[in-house]
């Protein structure tokens, strides 16, 4: 399913698709539930939308939301304001 042309966000909000799921594995091999990971873990994911006053963010660009100010609007899917967005890969150079 194509989640890029199913999203609009509003103002200064941005949608992210999360990329990072599943259970968490410690260094000596512990697992740990997404339900029991520390709530400060950043949320990372591909930009799925962007608002029409949010700067510095692009559809498509790799994100990392401080999961504070993201919220979940479907499994996997979170909105956030752009000034919750800490950092942001590009693939090409601008």
């Amino acid at each position: 399913m194509n989640l890029v042309n199913r999203w609009k966000a509003a103002d200064d909000r941005v949608v992210v698709q999360r990329t990072q799921t599943g259970p968490k594995t410690t260094e000596s091999g512990i697992v740990i539930p997404e339900s029991k990971a520390k709530r400060t873990d950043v949320i990372e994911g591909v930009v799925l939308a962007v608002g029409p006053k949010a700067r510095g963010v692009k559809v498509g660009d790799h994100a990392f939301l401080v999961p504070s100010g993201a919220i979940e609007v479907v499994p996997g899917v979170w909105s956030v304001n752009a000034d919750f967005v800490a950092a942001v890969v590009r693939e090409e150079a601008e």
